[in-house]
């Protein structure tokens, strides 16, 4: 029995609002991004190794974690060892003033953290272009509450870092 005309167009409709976001590169969560690189590439196989990831090691996980979520990693891969390595060498965080007030105390600063990726496949390591991410605070006369707004630009630099990472690998390899 066909269905009536109001009915065939609610049909389209709902078909085409469920396939409109894959049309604007929409990924559901967990939904890889179907890029030659990260093929092969799971959680377990990003390494984030380097000085900054010793003198950050919250700020380190935190990135492993928000990485594999924006490129929809599983979490182990299907054979066992991911075949597909991804080294990130952290650097140290650097902080550059940016303003000082009239009594030469600096108030604002420019907080840059800086990887370089390598992406290892079949034995073969590829030495990516270097990554930053970067945030701009500003120190306040409490120390307890300058303690909050660094760690606050540490996490807006980290999660830059990742975006600028994740676009990266989406057109290497």
């Amino acid at each position: 029995m066909p269905l009536p005309p109001r009915h065939a167009w609610l049909t389209a409709l709902l078909l085409l609002a469920a396939t409109l976001p894959a049309g604007c590169g929409y990924r559901w969560a967990g939904e890889s991004a179907g890029a030659p690189a990260l093929t092969g590439l799971s959680r377990e196989g990003l390494r984030i190794e380097g000085r900054g990831s010793q003198d950050a090691p919250t700020l380190a996980r935190q990135l492993k974690t928000v990485l594999g979520e924006r490129l929809g990693l599983p979490a182990r891969s299907a054979g066992g060892a991911s075949p597909v390595i991804l080294t990130l060498h952290l650097q140290p965080i650097k902080l550059t003033q940016q303003m000082e007030n009239r009594d030469g105390r600096v108030e604002q600063y420019r907080l840059e953290i800086e990887a370089k990726p390598e992406l290892t496949r079949d034995g073969q390591t590829r030495k990516l272009p270097e990554v930053r991410g970067v945030a701009t605070y500003f120190e306040s006369a409490r120390v307890i509450e300058s303690r909050t707004l660094r760690g606050r630009a540490e996490e807006e630099a980290m999660e830059d870092l990742a975006s600028s990472l994740a676009e990266l690998l989406r057109g290497a390899w």
